[in-house]
């Protein structure tokens, strides 16, 4: 038994891992550079950060957590910023190339699919900081984000099926065969939407969607729901729609959602009590787990799958 860690040294090497794991993430996502417009940024494959995240909680939750936890204490308003400028400027795009521009847009799109994987797998930190009351204006401009990118997307889409994203006979067999590969892209941002407009707090969901471009999207999303593709998830498309209509408050998180217990109920593996039935009380350091008593918090920091004392931190914001 002495060569298995106890949940104590558990704990602080994932602690450890998390302080190195946390400045490669960032590097993958392009963090530790001044200009969110670099095409030397831009080339480098931004996207592998998401896989990287995935792979890290397919081999390990706990790890996956301490680290996401970690680096969203220190990373995450700097990934808002940068997601936020290659959107909120677009004149910066207007002296690119065409080649220079997808690069960078690629990039910016990258970046928003890894805070979707943030509210998947790190919801804790993800969710307290979109629905922070003092940062309802970054929680827009992340949302405000996902939206103009689907409607990038939409547009791309219209465009390569000749104005329309229904079937037509007027399209060429080419195109109808691409009809799938052509929406998967559309597919996939509609899924960064739903997850990130679901868990910001309603009223800044309900500022973001009053967008101009929003009834646009809507009328697209309705025009999707009238036919079949399989590369679309129905039920997602749904929930895009009931979103975009501004009735997203009885929508469940995405069934992908890594439970981390402590949000609506006792931290404590195994502990019945939740916000209804029972009163709990706020982790005091971190701020984003609830506990049913002192004695649960306890066991629950150095418990033997998950220790709270691995992904428990101080936000700064």
């Amino acid at each position: 038994m002495s060569g298995i860690p106890s949940s104590s040294d558990q704990a602080t090497q994932l602690r450890r891992l998390a302080a190195e794991q946390m400045i490669i993430l960032a590097d993958k996502l392009g963090l530790h550079s001044e200009d969110p417009f670099s095409l030397q940024l831009a080339a480098a494959d931004c996207n592998l950060a998401f896989y990287w995240i995935f792979d890290s909680q397919e081999k390990s939750r706990a790890e996956c957590l301490s680290i996401l936890a970690r680096f969203c204490t220190q990373y995450l308003p700097q990934l808002v910023d940068s997601i936020a400028q290659k959107y909120q400027y677009p004149e910066r795009y207007w002296s690119m190339k065409v080649e220079e521009f997808e690069k960078v847009y690629f990039h910016g799109y990258s970046q928003l699919k890894a805070m979707q994987a943030l509210v998947v797998y790190c919801r804790p930190y993800a969710e307290k900081y979109l629905c922070m009351s003092n940062l309802g204006q970054r929680a827009e401009l992340v949302g405000g984000c996902a939206l103009n990118l689907l409607l990038h997307e939409t547009e791309r889409a219209q465009h390569l099926m000749d104005g329309s994203l229904a079937p037509s006979i007027h399209l060429s067999d080419e195109i109808r065969a691409a009809v799938p590969k052509i929406l998967s892209s559309f597919a996939s941002v509609s899924d960064i939407v739903i997850l990130i407009l679901l868990h910001m707090s309603s009223e800044a969901r309900r500022r973001c969607l009053s967008s101009a471009i929003v009834p646009r999207l809507r009328r697209v999303v309705q025009e999707l729901l009238g036919w079949e593709v399989p590369v679309l998830d129905r039920a997602s498309f749904i929930s895009l729609f009931v979103l975009l209509q501004g009735r997203g408050d009885g929508l469940r998180p995405s069934s992908s959602m890594d439970e981390v217990h402590g949000l609506e109920r006792c931290g404590r593996r195994d502990c019945a009590k939740t916000i209804e039935n029972a009163q709990l009380f706020q982790c005091s350091r971190c701020g984003v787990v609830l506990y049913c008593s002192k004695r649960h918090q306890k066991e629950d920091w150095q418990d033997s799958q998950r220790p709270h004392k691995a992904w428990c931190y101080k936000t700064p914001w």
